[in-house]
């Protein structure tokens, strides 16, 4: 015995939605009775943008006496308006509207037209009758009522030719909501021409109510991060608001949602490539002949390359309030609390996954070289378990707004920086490079380029100042070409120095980018002196090249 049920997917609730960065996975939750036998129970109308690989069916029964045996997913031309989405009936019922309202701005033209065509005509009666042999004798009386008349003319014509131009602007806006709203309606018809069902088998031992839950991804959805940063000088303390922008246009709406989002980016993996042999042979030649000798080789070339997925970037989230934070293998997931709508749309939906607040340390940082202003930097320690995505950030000091700038990903544990602006009490001044010419060497010759970089720092604080000051020496990647750091002496800069609150001291990264920090006395300045040596052969030039 063969029982069939068929439901339509936008009546079935939606229970949750976890949505990716680009993609979401919506979980569909709905209760059936199944009779003895085989059961087929068939959802309709499922959304365009479904990924009918993910497609997932799970049953709960309470006896246990049903046994899931098969899932498919079909999709057939269809092209009844019954198909239709929802969406599209209400594009289509906007687009009837619009098409009226045009109806309305093609009678009121005629109108005016008319009245137009009108007044013209009674002008032209006026100055040219038809009967010329009873035209009156011109006289003053007969002056009053021309002028009258051509006042008149002149002010209805007016009046009429404004409210033409009117209509006419507003019938270039019209048409052109009209022919956006046509191509829009096409595309979806084109989309919804198509039926999409999910039949699912079922068999059961005895009449049974279960729980079907059908679970789906779809395309067409993702979410972006932002930040609101504010600053509390009094309290020294750093609140950051880790918010979230989720559009989508799924083709169905989110009604009443749990909501979750997760800094996954679901793709097909594919397969672990396989490895063949390479056999290593000697190269064979021909005979020669008589117009000399040839070489052939029976080895196809083999050009060794590697493809991977490119690395995934460090995520990063915040706890709020009740947010739960769910963390595996390869993301992180935060379960936002209370229902949502999100309705299929471009239109953004803002939530706020978290609110954290952090101490921070004040710096002064500046690179002279690219420019001499002196920046106001918090430094901050992710000291959650929590990473925190890259996105825009906007900066606000003391309830006032002071800067926007863009975040890496920040991993817990890890210091990172936010500028809150510039420091116009600090000062740099950075003096033209000094070059010096050289030789070196007895048998085999060099030239030495000796350089000398000076760099005045200002404090015109009352209080006492730490600075940090980011300057580049050139690095080498040519035995020919050695460079040595004469001055300062400087220390390599460790990886785990990078997490450490800033202290006096010269540091040199593994690109040769020096960071060096100085505290200066209120009302104080000091030269920092930077050499280095640049020695390379004779009769050759070196260039410098900035790579970014």
């Amino acid at each position: 015995m063969l029982s069939t049920k068929t439901f339509r997917a936008p009546d079935l609730p939606i229970k949750s939605v976890l949505c990716f960065r680009h993609r979401a996975e919506v979980h569909r939750e709905f209760d059936v009775t199944l009779e003895l036998g085989t059961n087929k129970i068939i959802v309709e109308r499922l959304p365009p943008s479904i990924i009918s690989a993910s497609i997932r069916v799970d049953a709960v029964s309470v006896h246990a006496d049903a046994i899931l045996r098969d899932v498919q997913y079909k999709e057939t031309y269809s092209p009844e308006e019954e198909n239709f989405s929802d969406e599209l009936k209400l594009l289509i019922k906007e687009l009837d509207n619009l098409l009226e309202e045009q109806e309305k701005l093609k009678d009121r033209e005629n109108l005016l037209n008319i009245r137009g065509q009108a007044l013209d005509k009674m002008l032209e009666n006026l100055v040219t009758p038809k009967d010329k042999e009873r035209m009156p004798v011109f006289d003053e009386k007969l002056g009053e009522s021309f002028n009258k008349a051509l006042e008149y003319y002149e002010l209805k014509q007016t009046t009429t030719k404004m409210a033409l131009r009117t209509l006419m602007a507003e019938k270039k806006v019209l048409t052109k909501d009209i022919k956006d709203l046509q191509q829009r309606v096409t595309e979806l018809k084109d989309i919804d021409n198509f039926k999409r069902t999910v039949h699912i088998a079922f068999d059961a031992t005895t009449t049974t109510p279960i729980t079907v839950k059908l679970t789906y991804n779809v395309t067409n959805a993702n979410w972006e991060t932002s930040y609101d940063v504010r600053v509390d000088s009094t309290t020294k303390k750093l609140s950051l608001h880790y918010l979230a922008s989720i559009t989508q246009t799924t083709g169905e709406d989110w009604k009443d949602i749990a909501l979750s989002l997760s800094t996954s980016e679901p793709q097909d993996a594919g397969k672990l490539p396989s490895l063949n042999p390479i056999i290593a042979k000697l190269e064979q030649k021909l005979p020669e002949g008589a117009f000399g000798t040839r070489t052939h080789s029976e080895i196809v070339p083999v050009c060794f390359a590697a493809e991977s997925a490119p690395v995934p970037r460090m995520k990063m989230a915040l706890r709020h309030h009740s947010v739960t934070v769910k963390s595996n293998l390869v993301a992180t997931n935060y379960v936002i609390p209370l229902v949502r709508t999100i309705p299929s749309k471009p239109d953004d939906t803002r939530v706020t996954i978290a609110v954290k607040s952090f101490d921070y340390d004040l710096e002064r940082q500046v690179v002279p070289s690219k420019n001499t202003t002196v920046f106001l930097v918090a430094s901050i320690v992710n000291n959650t378990e929590l990473h925190f995505i890259e996105g825009p950030v906007k900066v606000y000091v003391d309830n006032c707004y002071a800067n926007e700038l863009y975040t890496d990903s920040i991993a817990p544990n890890e210091r990172f920086h936010i500028e809150l602006g510039k420091d116009p009490n600090v000062k740099v001044h950075y003096k033209p490079k000094d070059t010096f010419q050289q030789q070196s060497g007895v048998i085999t010759k060099s030239n030495v380029t000796a350089n000398e970089q000076k760099i005045i720092v200002s404090n015109n604080c009352v209080l006492k100042t730490l600075v940090t000051v980011f300057e580049q020496v050139p690095k080498s990647n040519d035995e020919k070409i050695k460079i040595k750091l004469a001055s300062p002496d400087a220390r390599r800069l460790e990886r785990a120095h990078e997490h450490k609150k800033r202290e006096v001291g010269v540091w040199i990264t593994d690109k040769n980018l020096l960071e060096w920090t100085v505290e200066l006395p209120p009302k104080t300045e000091t030269e920092l002196v930077l050499k280095y040596n640049v020695e390379y052969p004779q009769n050759e030039n070196v260039v410098y090249e900035e790579q970014y």
